[in-house]
């Protein structure tokens, strides 16, 4: 009875679109996701939670954060909220994705620019800035591609372990489509 969530309430309550659903997040704070698609996962929570951590640790004071392949926006937004003073940026590969994130930042902080997406390739993004914090909770399961036809014109992914999964949007947050670890610390 006494426990007060912490944090502010979403400034804008948008509507659910057909097929996704809206789900806790951190505090009062919200996540559109779609039903069946890629959703935010305890991987986010332990990469927004580390970076917390270690800023807290060392009594850094960052003022540039970006997140790398930063999917829906649910590390984004756990980093954000956990440190209002920041400027934070999240590059997204994916259409889809990039655009649930803008939206799940518009329901929760409005338009301010102090959280922001760029759709965009990490590969081949160029900054402007430079930033004190950068997380990514990179695919981690690698790819290889071989030819499916004699003339070697149609080309097909083949996952090294496991399936691939049907969905679009969670397929690259799994496997390395656009690579792994290593273009995420280039990009870095």
């Amino acid at each position: 009875p006494n426990y007060k969530v912490p944090g502010t309430k979403p400034v804008a309550m948008e509507a659910k679109i057909p097929g996704e659903e809206i789900c806790s997040l951190v505090g009062h704070w919200r996540i559109f996701q779609q039903i069946g698609g890629h959703r935010w996962s305890t991987d986010d929570l332990v990469t927004a939670w580390f970076a917390g951590k270690i800023v807290d640790s060392h009594k850094l004071r960052p003022r540039q954060y970006l997140d790398l392949g930063c999917g829906i926006g649910s590390v984004l937004l756990m980093t954000a909220w956990k440190f209002p003073h920041m400027s934070c940026l999240g590059i997204e590969a994916q259409k889809l994705s990039s655009d649930m994130a803008k939206r799940n930042i518009r329901y929760n902080i409005g338009t301010s620019k102090r959280v922001e997406v760029l759709h965009g390739d990490i590969r081949n993004q160029v900054l402007p800035e430079k930033f004190d914090l950068i997380t990514g909770t990179p695919p981690y399961f690698k790819v290889a591609y071989e030819k499916s036809n004699e003339g070697g014109t149609d080309i097909t992914a083949k996952p090294a372990y496991g399936a691939l999964p049907s969905c679009e949007q969670s397929a690259p947050a799994r496997f390395e489509f656009r690579g792994g670890i290593e273009e995420y610390c280039k990009a870095a």
